[in-house]
């Protein structure tokens, strides 16, 4: 997929997107229900698709808050192209938790988003 491409499913899909998933998570917080005990986070996940240079720089932040929060896993979504970065990152994210997009045409970069949506779906438990 072009660059061009991906640009414009952004803006059309992504911002609408956006716009609709916040406003699904606002609806409870117009409702306080009975609050209970604030969990500890356990895992996280980091989107970053393109730019290189801008995953490798992220490896600080990465490991700083794998240490304060005392995170279980770390989750991280890219394309397909830059999976080979995270051998730099010394293992602080395992292989197996690197989820990758393949970018070669709309319905394999739809595919692999449906994909990833169910294991972060299996993985919420």
């Amino acid at each position: 997929m072009k660059i061009t491409s991906m640009r414009k499913l952004d803006y059309w899909v992504g911002i609408p997107l956006c716009i609709f998933l916040s406003g699904i998570n606002y609806i409870p917080k117009m409702f306080p229900f009975k609050k209970k005990e604030k969990d500890r986070i356990k895992r996280a996940l980091f989107i970053k698709l393109s730019e290189l240079g801008a995953i490798i720089l992220s490896y600080p932040l990465l490991r700083r808050i794998k240490e304060e929060y005392s995170l279980e896993e770390i989750f991280f979504i890219t394309f397909k192209k830059n999976q080979e970065v995270f051998k730099l990152l010394r293992g602080i994210i395992p292989t197996r938790n690197i989820l990758v997009i393949r970018e070669d045409s709309i319905w394999i970069f739809l595919f692999d988003t449906l994909k990833i949506i169910g294991r972060l779906r299996r993985e919420k438990n």
